[in-house]
């Protein structure tokens, strides 16, 4: 069950005086909110609008969408700040947890998988309060864990974003395998890619644990044979994002550049969001570089007619990086 810090929406509203509001949520949470905005609108006499675009992190803010509407204060439910984020005294972000405990079935198999290894704990923004649990529950069977160490001022201890891991990445050498909590396997995925590390999901609305790897290894061999793919290329496009956590200029220069140097033919595109049907127009390309979320070129990889790489993607193509770079231990599985 998703809670949320509704009296923390109330003071925040109360305390600026905001008269006319915009509230930003994931797919999975903007129902929710929903039921209890005619509370807050009788509570304050605020305006409250929901942001009903996609949100998909804390890198996918409405402020400008909120300049244009003269919006008082946004609250983003769900995501914690990202760091590429910006202070704006009008954006307040407001926690949403998820409290579905872990059944015992679930439990038993998380020490099936744990016994004789050392554990590295994570988790997505959601699940971080359930982390000292299950350490606790792994070390009353004797069983060592780690929980993921925070490396910036904008994540907490064990937590991991769709696009960043460094947090499992910081305990990498003193792990033998990954246990992430979540629902979905969004989040477990990155880390599996990126650690290069045995990984597993325990999901609290499961009575199972996922066994990411079989998944990991079939998504290293689409990125391998798209990347390899793109070495015929000769027509490029690239592509800038324009959601405010996403403006990668400086990256989206360095490819056209690099692109151009070698002869190829290129076209910029900046676009809001990247889909097939949005890019079903410029069939004469034979790649796409997109640099607004890595996540892109990995989820939606099969959807694609031609490659569509992200920027490490694109540092394997020109060779500036080696395969094992990007996703370790590719050879050893």
């Amino acid at each position: 069950m998703i809670v949320i810090k509704t009296d923390k929406m109330l003071q925040e509203i109360k305390k600026r005086k905001a008269k006319k509001v915009l509230i930003q949520a994931p797919e999975g949470i903007k129902g929710i909110v929903s039921r209890f905005i005619p509370e807050l609108i009788e509570e304050t006499g605020a305006n409250i609008l929901i942001h009903g675009e996609a949100c998909y992190g804390g890198c996918d803010l409405g402020l400008v969408d909120a300049e244009r509407m003269n919006i008082d204060l946004v609250l983003h439910v769900g995501h914690t700040p990202y760091f590429t984020n910006k202070d704006d005294p009008k954006l307040v972000f407001i926690e949403a947890k998820d409290n579905q405990e872990f059944q015992n079935s679930t439990l038993q198999e998380i020490l099936k998988i744990s016994k004789g290894k050392t554990m590295g704990l994570l988790s997505s923004a959601q699940y971080l309060h359930h982390l000292p649990k299950i350490q606790d529950f792994l070390n009353k069977n004797n069983i060592k864990s780690i929980i993921g160490r925070s490396t910036s001022r904008f994540y907490l201890p064990g937590q991991v974003l769709g696009c960043e891991v460094s947090t499992a990445k910081s305990i990498r050498k003193e792990i033998d395998a990954y246990l992430i909590l979540g629902g979905g396997d969004f989040h477990a995925l990155g880390i599996a890619l990126w650690t290069g590390k045995e990984s597993w999901l325990a999901d609290p609305y499961k009575e199972a644990i996922l066994d990411l790897n079989p998944m990991v290894r079939k998504k290293l061999a689409i990125i391998a044979s798209k990347i390899e793919k793109a070495k015929q290329a000769k027509n490029f496009g690239v592509i800038l994002g324009l959601k405010e956590g996403q403006m990668r200029e400086r990256e989206e220069t360095n490819i056209t550049k690099k692109l151009k140097k070698t002869g190829k033919k290129t076209i910029e595109l900046a676009l809001r969001e990247v889909t097939p049907e949005r890019l079903m127009y410029y069939k004469w390309i034979d790649c796409f570089i997109q640099t607004l979320c890595p996540r892109v070129s990995v989820e939606d990889l099969e959807n694609y007619d031609v490659p569509m790489l992200n920027y490490e993607q694109f540092q394997i193509l020109v060779g500036e990086k080696e395969f094992h770079d990007i996703y370790p231990d590719i050879k050893m599985r």
